[in-house]
């Protein structure tokens, strides 16, 4: 498990986020549930979500505007992504591109139903707040369009005057995220792999810069 936070994370998220919480009040969960799709140690994951908390302020996030909190502390997140689920073609899942390797490593049918699933997770962390932009690097873009596209379905299939018409609210349910992808730092790459991105979950931590690294490192 990582250490914090890494140079990846700094310049594809943390960066444009504390710029946008200037201008509008933001909010941002500390995502720890994903840990949870593979091994991981609970010592490890709580240290680490302490650590994000505190890079969070060093770095100059203003909790007077903005609303940081520990995504596995608001059952909202989990119950939407059932919802959302319920609505998402197993298809679209397969295809994801993070999927497809980080399964590949686990050995295909070894690996859980939770990594599969993640990106639903993800498109309810955004989709609950009625987000209007989204800072993310390159590697999370597709991501995002999965947000995109199941806000733009649950819209169509329960939204709509057909819905109105049968006693629901019509109308639109989920507002359609914009990515905010910075113009530097969108993309770093491994330090070990030149073709791989730098990585949280990856198994080395020589392969990435954390932003909790000693001098020394």
């Amino acid at each position: 498990m990582e250490k914090g936070m890494s140079l990846f994370c700094f310049s594809g998220f943390l960066c444009l986020y504390v710029c946008r919480t200037h201008t509008k009040h933001s909010f941002s969960s500390l995502t720890f549930m994903r840990y949870i799709t593979l091994p991981y140690d609970v010592q490890e994951l709580r240290k680490a979500t302490r650590d994000t908390a505190a890079l969070y302020l060093a770095c100059g996030v203003d909790i007077s505007k903005a609303s940081v909190f520990v995504q596995s502390h608001v059952r909202a997140h989990v119950e939407l992504m059932w919802l959302l689920s319920s609505s998402t073609p197993i298809g679209w899942l397969q295809k994801m591109t993070q999927f497809k390797e980080k399964s590949r490593k686990e050995g295909g049918e070894n690996a859980s139903v939770s990594l599969l699933t993640y990106p639903v997770l993800m498109a309810a962390d955004i989709l609950l707040y009625k987000s209007d932009f989204v800072p993310v690097g390159e590697d999370q873009k597709q991501h995002l369009e999965l947000a995109r596209d199941l806000a733009q379905r649950v819209n169509y299939l329960y939204g709509g005057r057909k819905w109105k018409k049968l006693g629901g609210r019509g109308g639109s349910i989920f507002k359609i995220p914009e990515p905010l992808i910075p113009q530097v730092g969108a993309r770093v790459m491994s330090l070990t792999d030149g073709l791989s991105k730098m990585s949280k979950s990856a198994p080395s931590d020589q392969s990435r810069i954390n932003l909790l690294d000693s001098k020394d490192v």
